[in-house]
């Protein structure tokens, strides 16, 4: 120790307590900037220079070991996990919701309403198998069920569309994030490098990271050099050479497909928006077209072959003509004979019977009647779809709420530990203010004491 350690001590404190309001001062600036985490600067006593000196000695003073932000590294990637997953059910149940609107039930415009009025133009026209009105009835039935179920699954087949184009958009914004990602890495690295902790770098990056976890799920890692490794699907995303883009292709059904630029396999993506649209799209190929084209089958089937063996008025006494043409929703449509006479609705069962109904009751009869295609009436099929469908779209909503309130739960608890506090700032900045009066007050009377030794000392006798 000299005379002069008072003075380092007193400037040290000055320097320490002035970095600490600035990180103050920071903190404040950034109290609503978004995925800004507090920061806090930490400070440490300076031990004295010669620890093993027999004499009596102080420390140096204090210094500001470092400025580190106040955030959860694990708290961080379950907010990101969380989300994904809240983003992969907002986003299913949202295209659940659309195909279901698109069959309007209940209610009389539903297609269950339709069906059980094609049944009962059929019972009409037993009564009276002459009446032209009531044949009319039967192909106007008939047109607006095949109508309908055709519309039905054009409406789902155009969402599938949909989907599939919106993956390219949404593909991009990964591709895009991952660039960012990338170059941020090659930024924190070299502030690492120079002893920079870059807490703002990194706080934008986690930015990034959260909003790539809400497109798809992803794994991520910090590298002892400041880097961020990210893995989507078991392949790197984001690694020490760069971001490895990912490429959107035409597959074998015509769907797109995602594949690695870099060896073209392909990318297996868990929840977030993409992981959701993939399954909405293999849910509405694999489940509602399919569900829509068995019934359709089974309805065109169960009618054609009691209608092909129906015989028409004489005393034209045709036979074996279908009712609906088509093999399924996409293409079923009254016959092209039914469409252009009337006389071609066949409900005889046999020729020159003209009061002869028992075709029409027995294609009536069907709404009553199971299809062994279906193991069901074409009306409970048809029940059962809308109901699962129903139960589909509520499974969603239901999960949505739950993670909602659990994202909720968590980003509340960031905001707890990250967050900026302005009454919390400003209690700490008094107290810097106050260390660093005390601190140039030190150094005064350092001053004044080494005046005093320089200027006064060994004047006796002059």
């Amino acid at each position: 120790m000299n005379s002069f350690s008072g003075l380092q001590i007193g400037l040290s404190a000055l320097i320490s307590q002035q970095l600490l309001q600035e990180t103050i001062a920071h903190n404040v600036a950034n109290v609503n900037t978004p995925g800004f985490s507090r920061q806090k600067a930490r400070l440490v006593a300076l031990p004295p220079s010669n620890p093993y000196s027999l004499m009596p000695q102080t420390g140096l003073g204090v210094a500001v070991a470092d400025v580190r932000r106040s955030a959860s590294v694990l708290l961080n990637r379950q907010i990101e996990r969380e989300s994904g997953t809240l983003t992969y059910w907002s986003t299913v149940r949202d295209g659940m919701s659309e195909v279901q609107s698109l069959f309007l039930e209940p209610g009389s415009l539903g297609l269950q309403a339709i069906i059980d009025e094609f049944w009962a133009s059929w019972r009409d026209l037993s009564v009276d198998p002459t009446n032209p009105a009531a044949r009319a009835t039967v192909r106007q039935a008939g047109e607006t069920l095949a109508s309908n179920i055709q519309r039905a699954y054009q409406g789902v087949s155009n969402s599938m569309t949909q989907l599939d184009a919106e993956l390219g958009y949404s593909v991009g914004r990964v591709n895009l994030l991952a660039g960012q990602i990338a170059a941020l890495n090659k930024q924190i690295q070299q502030a690492v490098a120079a002893g920079d902790p870059a807490n703002d770098l990194r706080d934008q990056r986690d930015m990034l990271l959260q909003q790539m976890s809400t497109l798809a799920r992803v794994q991520s890692g910090e590298n002892s050099d400041g880097t961020l490794l990210v893995i989507m699907g078991g392949h790197i995303i984001v690694g020490a050479s760069g971001a490895t883009p990912i490429d959107v292709r035409p597959g074998v059904d015509g769907f797109n497909e995602l594949v690695w630029s870099d060896d073209g396999s392909n990318v297996v993506v868990r929840e977030g928006e993409i992981g959701a649209k993939l399954g909405l799209r293999d849910w509405a190929q694999n489940q509602v077209l399919a569900d829509l084209d068995r019934m359709a089958a089974a309805l065109i089937q169960s009618v054609n072959g009691l209608h092909e063996d129906g015989y028409t008025p004489p005393p034209a006494n045709r036979t074996d003509i279908s009712f609906f043409s088509g093999t399924g929703a996409g293409d079923i449509r009254v016959s092209d004979e039914v469409k252009a006479d009337l006389d071609a609705i066949a409900v005889a069962a046999s020729p020159n019977s003209p009061g002869d109904a028992s075709v029409a009751l027995q294609i009536a009869g069907l709404q009553r009647q199971e299809s062994a295609a279906l193991n069901d009436t074409v009306g409970g099929f048809y029940a059962g779809f809308v109901a699962r469908l129903g139960l589909n779209v509520q499974q969603a909503d239901n999960m949505v709420k739950s993670q909602d309130s659990l994202v909720q739960f968590l980003n509340a608890s960031r905001e707890d530990l990250a967050g900026v506090s302005l009454d919390e700032e400003a209690v700490q900045m008094l107290g810097a203010q106050r260390a660093y009066q005390a601190a140039s007050r030190v150094i005064t009377a350092v001053d004044e004491m080494l005046d005093r030794l320089i200027n006064n000392t060994g004047l006796v006798g002059r």
